[in-house]
C-alpha cells in the first residue's frame, strides 16, 4: 500500500474514533479535481448510487476502434469474441486468468501513464489498417495498369508481323480454371501462345488466391487484433474510471463532513450525532471504494502492460504472414514475368531477324529485276546496231534515227 492511501486510512480511523484533525491537502488523489462531482459537496444524504458515474465516458473509451471485424461477434454471456482466427485472444485470456494481485503494490497511480502509452499504441494499430489496405489497393492497381499498357501495345501491333509476340491472348475459358502459375503456363503451352499479353494473363492467374490470402492473413488479422484489444481492455478501463469517480465522490463527502466538524469544534459547539454517524458511514464507504478502485486499477495496469509491452508477440505472426505473402507474390512474378518474358524476347528477336532477312531478299530481287530490264534494253539496241551495220547508209545520224540507237 502506498504512503498516501495508508495516511488516508489512518486519518479515517482517527476521525472515526473522535479525532478532529482535517485531512492534509497533500493526501488527495490526482484525479479528485473532477468537476462532475462538485454537486456532491452540498449533498446532505449519503444514500447515493453505488456507481455515480454510469453516464460518464470511460478513460480512453472514445479511442478510435474503427475497423473491428464484423465477422467477430461478442458472446453476450462471456463477452469474448467468437470465430477467432488468431492466437491474440488466447494469449490475453491466459494472461488475464493467470493474474494475481500483488498486495504490496498500489497501481492506481500508474493508470495515467500506462493509459497514455496504451492510447499511443492503439493509434499506431488503428493506423495500420488503412495502410495495409492501401498497399493491397496499390498492388491491384499495378496489375490493372500493366494490363492496360500491354493491351494498348497489342492494339498498335495488330497489323504488324509481331502481333503474335505482343497481343495474342490465351483461351480465356481454359484460363478461368487456372489458379496457379503452373496451370496457366500449361494453358499457354497447349495453345502455343508466347506473347506479352499472354504472359500477363498467366501472371494474373493466381491473383484471386493471393488476394484472399492477403485479406485473411493481413487485413483480417489487424481487424481481429483491434477487436480483441477492445474486448479485453475497454471494459476494464470503464470499470476503473467508474470506481475512481466513486472513490472521489466519497472522498468529497468525507472532506466536507470533516470541515463541518472542525468548524463546529472551533466554535465550541457539539457536532450533531446524526452527522457524526454519517461521517462514520461515509468513511467506511470511502475506505471500501478506495480498496475496490485499487483492485481494479491493479488489474487494469497488468492488462495494459500485457497488451502494450508484449505486443511484439501479437505483431510477429503478422510480420511472418507479410513476408510469406510477399515471397509468394515475388515468386509468382519471377516464374511468369522473369522466365516467360525471356521466352517472349527470344521469339521476338527471331521474328525480327526473319523479317529483316525477308526485306533484304526482297530488295535483292528488286535490284536483279532492274538489272535484267536494263540488260534486255541493251541487248535490243545491240541487235539493231548489228542490222544497221549490214545496210548501206549515207550518214551515221540517219542510221541512228532509223534504228533508234540514240
Amino acid at each position: 500500500m502506498n504512503q498516501e492511501n495508508a495516511e488516508e486510512l489512518n486519518e479515517i480511523g482517527s476521525l472515526s474514533s473522535g479525532s478532529l484533525e482535517p485531512p492534509p491537502n497533500g493526501g488527495e488523489d490526482q484525479d479528485d479535481e473532477n468537476p462532475n462531482n462538485d454537486a456532491a459537496d452540498g449533498n446532505d444524504s449519503d444514500d447515493v448510487a453505488e456507481n455515480p458515474t454510469e453516464q460518464n465516458d470511460t478513460e480512453g473509451q472514445n479511442d478510435n476502434t474503427e475497423g473491428q471485424n464484423p465477422k467477430i461477434r461478442e458472446d453476450r454471456t462471456h463477452a469474448t469474441p467468437v470465430e477467432l482466427k488468431t492466437n491474440i485472444d488466447a494469449r490475453l485470456t491466459q494472461a488475464q486468468e493467470s493474474y494475481t494481485r500483488d498486495a504490496s503494490r498500489q497501481r492506481s497511480q500508474d493508470v495515467g501513464v500506462l493509459s497514455t502509452k496504451f492510447r499511443q499504441f492503439r493509434v499506431h494499430l488503428n493506423e495500420l489498417k488503412p495502410i495495409i489496405k492501401s498497399y493491397q489497393q496499390a498492388n491491384n492497381e499495378l496489375y490493372a495498369a500493366r494490363t492496360k499498357l500491354y493491351s494498348n501495345l497489342a492494339e498498335i501491333a495488330v497489323d504488324s508481323p509481331f502481333y503474335d509476340m505482343v497481343g495474342k491472348q490465351l483461351d480465356t475459358d481454359a484460363l478461368s480454371e487456372a489458379t496457379t502459375i503452373e496451370a496457366a503456363a500449361q494453358v499457354a503451352e497447349e495453345s502455343q501462345t508466347d506473347s506479352l499479353v499472354g504472359v500477363n494473363q498467366i501472371a494474373k492467374a493466381p491473383l484471386p488466391v493471393l488476394e484472399a490470402e492477403y485479406q485473411e492473413h493481413l487485413v483480417d488479422y489487424i481487424l481481429e487484433w483491434q477487436a480483441v484489444i477492445a474486448n479485453k481492455v475497454d471494459k476494464l478501463m470503464k470499470d476503473n474510471e467508474a470506481l475512481r469517480v466513486k472513490q472521489h465522490h466519497y472522498r468529497v463527502k468525507v472532506d466536507n463532513l470533516r470541515e463541518e466538524k472542525s468548524a463546529s469544534d472551533s466554535k465550541g459547539k457539539e457536532f450533531p450525532n446524526r452527522k457524526r454517524e454519517k461521517l462514520v458511514r461515509n468513511e467506511e464507504k470511502y475506505r471500501q471504494a478506495m480498496a475496490e478502485h485499487e483492485e481494479k486499477a491493479s488489474e487494469l495496469c497488468y492488462m495494459l502492460e500485457v497488451v502494450v509491452n508484449l505486443a511484439w508477440q501479437d505483431m510477429m505472426p503478422l510480420v511472418q504472414h507479410t513476408i510469406i505473402w510477399e515471397r509468394k507474390r515475388y515468386d509468382y512474378d519471377d516464374r511468369s514475368y522473369a522466365d516467360m518474358f525471356r521466352q517472349v524476347l527470344e521469339s521476338l528477336s527471331r521474328e525480327i531477324t526473319r523479317v529483316e532477312e525477308e526485306e533484304s531478299t526482297d530488295d535483292l530481287e528488286a535490284a536483279l529485276l532492274i538489272q535484267r530490264d536494263k540488260h534486255e534494253i541493251l541487248k535490243e539496241k545491240l541487235n539493231r546496231l548489228q542490222m544497221a551495220l549490214s545496210g548501206d547508209w549515207e550518214t551515221k545520224n540517219e542510221l541512228f534515227r532509223k534504228f533508234d540507237l540514240v
